[in-house]
């Protein structure tokens, strides 16, 4: 298939502008989606694709899934373009909503591969790139070389540019990170009683300006890697619930109110085992 477009009537549509399910193998050119719940779903395998671009979704401008009818995996993914607009539209007939730029999801299957990604943009989105999925299910080796979040002009309350919540996620890469005019940038929230092998995420590069809140919020047991770690304009550079970790060659901050934070750890009866996980290294 050469190129794919598909327009809902607007935001409010129910389901899918574009919906990609239970193919294994072939390659796509282009699929563009713009309005309905999720403006392109992707479940399917095995495949090449150039441009993934969602639009306008009042739920996930892209969504690569895994459920009972198929699943996403063993994909090779030039670009993902995400955000409230296309390029160039500037007075829709209706207003669009602003919607994840690209949503993993887990839900009732884990993905049938690795997923790797050239390059993603997302613009005026509630959140950049959301990791999810439902208990018991884990999002593993996804890759992505290129990371741009810029939230100017959003009209949602709270904007994000990397979120994980109660998702389990082992060996995602993400090799150089920008994010911009946001609340947070990163904000890493493993569920109650995983594991650290389950909450991990790589970063080569990751550049946060103009944050609002939070430039790299981590909860308990989060694993996170930036081998570079920059933020200018940001309440708190980084803030940490009991037993998270952040581990960076270089650390420099610039326009903060704090560089860190940190909640107290809660003081009981003494260690216990907790889901398999240790508190001794």
């Amino acid at each position: 298939v050469g190129r794919l477009v598909a327009l809902a009537r607007n935001s409010a549509t129910v389901g899918h502008a574009a919906l990609i399910e239970g193919v294994d193998g072939g390659g796509i050119g282009e699929v563009v989606g713009f309005g309905a719940m999720h403006a392109v779903a992707f479940k399917a395998a095995n495949m090449s694709i150039g441009t993934l671009a969602g639009y306008g979704a009042s739920g996930n401008n892209v969504i690569l899934k895994g459920d009972s009818y198929a699943s996403a995996g063993w994909l090779t993914i030039g670009q993902i373009l995400a955000g409230k607009l296309p390029p160039g539209v500037t007075a829709p007939w209706s207003t669009p909503a602003e919607g994840i730029g690209l949503n993993l999801n887990v839900d009732t299957a884990n993905f049938a591969g690795p997923i790797q990604i050239g390059s993603m943009q997302a613009k005026q989105v509630a959140k950049g790139l959301a990791f999810t999925g439902t208990a018991g299910r884990t999002i593993t080796d996804f890759q992505l070389a290129r990371l741009l979040v810029d939230s100017y002009g959003a009209a949602s309350a709270t904007t994000q540019g990397i979120t994980l919540n109660s998702a389990m996620v082992a060996r995602a890469i993400i090799d150089s990170v920008l994010l911009q005019n946001l609340t947070d940038g990163v904000s890493w929230a493993p569920g109650v009683g995983q594991g650290v092998a389950a909450a991990q995420l790589m970063m080569g590069t990751l550049r946060a300006t103009n944050i609002g809140a939070t430039a790299m919020y981590l909860a308990a047991r989060a694993r996170v890697r930036a081998r570079v770690f920059e933020v200018e304009g940001a309440v708190n550079a980084t803030y940490f619930e009991d037993d998270a970790r952040l581990y960076s060659d270089d650390a420099r901050a610039a326009a903060l109110t704090a560089f860190w934070g940190r909640t107290a750890p809660a003081m009981g009866a003494g260690w216990v085992q907790d889901a398999g996980y240790s508190p001794f290294p």
